[in-house]
């Protein structure tokens, strides 16, 4: 992926290496997101626009993936927190659904950090819920170079940890 600030104010990123390799090949749906920001002491607030280029249903239709939101971001001296509220729409039928993450995370030395990350998923609303609460651990090294900051991180994740409907595929990522 690439990002880059437009402003102070604004930026904008994309994730320019979207391969599908099952069922068959498919260099499409680049993810791109243009975010405004407001800053404050301690928390940081945005108003953001994600979306996947567009591609082509099985009836040929082009098809938009939107998902407007609003991140929010806290932080201390060792404690960092991280949510938002995501509206996801798809212009195939207009189904909307509400996506609300949540992230946790404590640095234990000036480079190295742990979390716990969950929240709330709606992929659609209609008259069948498919809600889930994932659940993930994480485990982080933050590396500086010159004014360049690298964040690695590893996850071990379940996409449904909880389905409030009893749905639930069983499995960690």
């Amino acid at each position: 992926g690439v990002g880059f600030g437009l402003t102070k104010d604004w930026e904008a990123r994309a994730l320019v290496l979207a391969f599908q390799f099952e069922p068959e090949f498919d260099f499409s749906q680049i993810t791109v997101f243009a975010a405004r920001g407001f800053r404050f002491e301690n928390w940081d607030l945005a108003i953001r626009l994600t979306f996947q280029t567009p591609r082509f249903d099985a009836d040929d239709k082009r098809v938009w993936v939107l998902n407007p939101g609003v991140p929010i971001l806290y932080r201390s001296d060792f404690f960092r927190f991280d949510a938002a509220l995501f509206v996801p729409f798809a212009t195939r039928d207009w189904s909307t659904g509400l996506t609300l993450p949540v992230r946790g995370s404590i640095s234990l030395s000036p480079h190295v950090f742990l979390g716990l990350e969950s929240g709330f998923a709606e992929r659609k609303f209609d008259y069948q819920s498919d809600a889930v609460v994932p659940l993930s651990a994480l485990a982080g090294y933050t590396a500086l170079f010159g004014t360049r900051v690298v964040d690695s991180t590893a996850m071990f994740a379940w996409d449904s940890f909880y389905a409030p409907n009893g749905h639930d595929d069983g499995g960690a990522d």
